[in-house]
């Protein structure tokens, strides 16, 4: 983990740039000119380009959630471009000033600009979308389009990907549906997962993807991860991740069955 000490203050640049002066799109400073900002005493973990990172600095970031909670990574800059002739976008993220303020008081401070390409439904790696509740969530993204304008919100189409843990939550369907589990079978495996012996599972944890489909943005997205079958037999070996999937200083996850998500309606009061 890295650790956070007195360094320049809050809100200080440590590229030369002037901080604040940067207009993306990705949230406004909550911060009145002249005010303190606050973060929360965290540590961080010592990967920029790993899941903990993001959910890390989200913490650190917003001590008085929500205020913040979308203020934590400008848009990332996104180019499209062509591979085995379908769409691809190259993704450089950015942090916003309300997060290079917080990175400031770590020494040596992180560097959290990452680069990495976006493949439709790709065989090696998955992709950390930002969220505003949580801090992130891992998504597959399935398809690729260009904005409609000014408008991006229609940019990819994704699953959300999530832990056993988190699924269950999810999911109120008892019964499987097709290949998507239930969640008794979604019980059933959390249990045979936490017994499984394999030595090169233990201490991970594995992640399922929903079967409801998405719009998004994807300037939102602002990491990848790499993934592996959970049902292998063996560890991937070192040459599994060739390029340009060879991102090895992001994240492995394990990759179980689908799940059945439940989406809640939710009544409103006229």
């Amino acid at each position: 983990m890295i650790n956070s000490n007195e360094g320049p203050a809050a809100g200080a640049s440590t590229d030369g740039e002037r901080v604040g002066c940067e207009d993306d799109g990705g949230g406004d400073s909550e911060d009145s000119e002249g005010s303190e900002v606050l973060y929360a005493d965290h540590d961080l973990d010592e990967n920029p380009h790993s899941i903990a990172f993001v959910y890390d600095t989200f913490n650190a970031c917003t001590p008085d959630w929500p205020k913040n909670s979308d203020n934590i990574w400008l848009f990332s800059k996104v180019v499209f471009k062509a591979f085995d002739g379908e769409k691809a976008a190259e993704v450089t993220r950015k942090p916003s000033p309300h997060l290079k303020g917080l990175l400031a008081t770590f020494d040596p401070a992180p560097n959290a600009v990452m680069k990495f390409t976006v493949y439709q439904r790709c065989r090696f790696l998955k992709y950390i979308l930002r969220d505003s509740y949580s801090g992130c969530v891992v998504v597959t993204v399935e398809a690729l389009y260009d904005p409609n304008g000014d408008d991006w919100s229609k940019t990819m189409r994704i699953r959300r990907v999530m832990s056993t843990e988190h699924a269950l939550k999810e999911c109120c369907s008892p019964k499987d549906e097709g290949i998507n589990l239930g969640k008794l079978s979604l019980q059933k495996f959390q249990k045979h997962f936490q017994q499984d012996q394999r030595q090169w599972i233990k201490s991970k944890e594995v992640y399922h993807e929903s079967d409801v489909v998405e719009e998004a943005d994807i300037r939102n997205l602002v990491g990848v991860v790499r993934f592996y079958c959970y049902r292998a037999s063996d560890a991937p070996d070192e040459n599994f991740f060739k390029p340009p999937f060879d991102y090895h200083s992001a994240d492995l996850i394990y990759i179980g069955d689908p799940f059945r998500q439940t989406i809640r309606k939710v009544k409103r009061n006229k």
